[in-house]
């Protein structure tokens, strides 16, 4: 599965064991829309030091790989419940953001627009 999205932060690197580390990767998908969706990916062990590989910087464009894992949880006298994790194992940057110059040039009002709004 690929998600793209503009790259908002990565979270600091969590040691859960000896074996085990892990840190989450939050993309804004559909950042072009009305309603962006700001989904945090997880990545794991060797695959970590592919988000420093890449170069992308919060605000560039990136296409993430990814699994989608399930797992049940049962306890004793309750009902099950089902936990979902999306897993990254690649990354691409695919687009620069714009330099702060050019969006605050793309924010400056037309004289010419006469709208009210």
């Amino acid at each position: 599965m690929q998600l793209t999205g503009q790259l908002i932060q990565t979270t600091g690197v969590e040691k859960i064991s000896d074996t085990f580390k892990k840190t989450n990767v939050i993309i804004r998908t559909e950042y072009d829309t009305q309603y962006p969706q700001e989904i945090s990916v997880e990545c794991h062990n060797d695959n970590i030091s592919k988000l420093g590989e890449c170069g992308a910087k919060p605000g560039d464009v990136v296409t993430l790989d990814c699994n989608l894992r399930g797992k049940k949880y049962e306890k004793g006298g309750q009902p099950s419940r089902w936990f979902n994790t999306i897993v990254m194992w690649k990354i691409a940057k695919v687009a620069t953001s714009a330099a702060p110059a050019q969006q605050a040039a793309s924010a400056t009002p037309d004289p010419d627009d006469d709208l009210p709004f």
